[in-house]
């Protein structure tokens, strides 16, 4: 990627961030508590429409960048009508399914509406976007970006006039605008799906969607099991707690997509060498995460205090959420580890795994702590995912690297000699 490229994605994300700032701390206040759980159960539910296409764009970003340098023109019109139209295909079913949910939960039949026309009108936008990105124009990628970014900041005066129908008009607005602003001659014709496509990587994409979608619902369950089990007052908690949280956690993601990249390179040559680097990686990072992490845990209570005060968050929710990225550096490296040596079911049966004891544990502590239990049952699901990829990478390499375990070694007892460290200055300072 050129500078030029890197400077189109770069700014893209950094008017995404701010758009996201500015409604983060402007809807919460702006609207009651029960308009903002509507909000949070609305982009929950929107987080499984986004897996729409069954995955099919995950292989599409791998497979077309090639057929575009190697100007293949017969396979470019095989994907590109393929994947527009399987993917508002996908989008309109899930849009419709969206709105069933939307009005049994709620019961209003405009608000339902608006919702069911979201995921096939982001499916068009989001088609657009990578087919902009595989062939290399993160010109185009990085206005659609900006255009959707600031195009939803319409919903803040909307929401001081119309309150929460305000929102969610101000959502389909401007992904409305944003289709309308596209056009249609870039639009893949025919109108047609090549099923023979989409039977010999479906199962590569369903594979990929799968392990996407529980990965960001496991590191993500707190909003998700309020969403199912609390009032509204615990689903607009959970959805403030969430938004802090995520923006902490994509920017540690972020800084591990280079090593990923890297990693599997490696992996190709030499299983050694990978354990190596992954395990260097790891080590040298935890620092700098964990201390991340408990900054923002310890200062997150106050930030939400003063910034939401009608929202009264017990000071440990927050705290305990943040826990749960201390190991961030061994989920967002190992998983990698699994999938360059064809393991995609292991990895997915892990998560599924971790995601089953999140949610246990959440209805197992539920009685005893209320709404806190969402917060308790993330960390733990983070660190159990940690600790089974861990067993996971231990036991497929022992065979060819029996020494694997001297090399993970470091890195776990860093982790808890950190954890040792912080919990003893809390005892001393007198915060516990």
């Amino acid at each position: 990627m050129s500078i030029g490229q890197s400077r189109n994605t770069i700014v893209a994300n950094v008017v995404q961030q701010g758009a996201a700032v500015l409604l983060l701390f402007a809807l919460p206040n702006l609207l009651s508590v029960e308009g903002y759980a509507e909000v949070v159960f609305i982009g929950v539910l929107l987080s499984f429409a986004r897996f729409a296409d069954f995955g099919l764009s995950a292989v599409y970003g791998r497979e077309m960048p090639r057929h575009h340098t190697l100007n293949e023109a017969t396979e470019q019109n095989r994907w590109n009508p393929t994947m527009f139209w399987f993917a508002v295909l996908g989008g309109g079913i899930a849009g419709a399914v969206a709105a069933v949910v939307m009005y049994v939960r709620f019961g209003k039949g405009i608000d339902a509406v608006l919702v069911g026309l979201l995921p096939p009108l982001t499916a068009i936008s989001a088609t657009y976007v990578s087919m902009a990105s595989v062939r290399g124009d993160f010109l185009a990628f990085r206005n659609t970006q900006i255009a959707i970014s600031l195009s939803r900041l319409i919903a803040i005066p909307l929401v001081v006039f119309l309150g929460f129908f305000g929102w969610l008009s101000a959502q389909v607005a401007a992904m409305g605008f944003v289709a309308l602003n596209l056009g249609s001659v870039w639009i893949p014709t025919p109108i047609e799906i090549d099923w023979d496509l989409i039977r010999t990587f479906l199962p590569a994409a369903v594979q990929l969607a799968l392990i996407n979608l529980l990965w960001g619902q496991l590191l993500d369950s707190a909003r998700l099991m309020a969403s199912v089990h609390y009032s509204a007052q615990g689903i607009a908690t959970y959805g403030l707690l969430m938004s802090g949280y995520q923006s902490i956690y994509t920017l540690v993601i972020s800084g591990y997509l280079p090593v990923t990249v890297k990693a599997l390179g490696i992996l190709g040559r030499s299983d050694r060498e990978a354990i190596d680097y992954i395990f260097g990686v790891i080590s040298k990072s935890l620092p700098f995460v964990f201390g991340l992490a408990v900054v923002a845990s310890e200062l997150s209570p106050w930030v939400l205090s003063v910034a939401f005060p009608k929202y009264q968050i017990d000071p440990l929710m927050p705290r305990v959420v943040l826990y749960g990225l201390t190991v961030l550096p061994f989920v967002a490296t190992l998983g990698n580890l699994l999938i360059g040596k064809r393991k995609n079911g292991v990895y997915i049966l892990i998560l599924m795994v971790s995601l089953a004891m999140t949610i246990g544990l959440e209805a197992l502590l539920r009685p005893q702590v209320g709404i806190k239990a969402a917060a308790i049952a993330q960390a733990a699901g983070a660190v159990a995912l940690a600790l089974l990829l861990l067993v996971a990478t231990r036991y497929l390499y022992i065979a060819k690297l029996p020494e694997v375990g001297r090399i993970m070694r470091p890195s776990v007892v860093r982790c808890l000699g950190l954890w040792a460290a912080y919990l003893a200055v809390k005892s001393v300072v007198g915060f516990l």
